[in-house]
């Protein structure tokens, strides 16, 4: 910066000193406002699985994972009921997590299991 030795340079150097802190504060005020817009939820999810939704393996992790989970919650219902013991939800929760696990894991199996009991039901019916 060159030195300043008369009242008008000062007061020049003064007003480029502010127009440029305008300048920086103005783009400061939008980078904030990019920054804020982009963490809310919505643009997180959209920006994260944009054009990613479509693949199979992801909409069948998805399934998979909240059929594990629909199960384990209703498994540690059924352990725990209405009760408030310390064991019991101890217990269910350990279940919850195993079921959560094998149900995600094992989904093929499962489904085929399923659709086996399923055929044998109708067959029963049919007869």
């Amino acid at each position: 910066m060159q030195q300043i030795n008369s009242t008008a340079g000062l007061k020049e150097a003064i007003q480029l000193l502010e127009l440029e802190r305008d300048y920086e504060n103005q783009i400061l005020k939008e980078h904030f406002q990019f920054v804020t817009t982009s963490f809310k939820p919505k643009n997180l999810l959209s920006s994260s699985l944009n054009g990613s939704v479509t693949s199979n393996l992801l909409i069948d992790n998805l399934i998979d994972s909240t059929i594990g989970s629909a199960c384990g919650f209703i498994t540690k219902k059924l352990i725990i009921g209405k009760s408030d013991n310390k064991f019991r939800v101890l217990l269910g929760s350990v279940f919850q997590l195993v079921v959560v696990s094998v149900v995600a894991k094992h989904h093929y199996a499962i489904e085929s299991f399923g659709k086996l009991l399923l055929q044998s039901f109708i067959k029963k019916n049919k007869s």
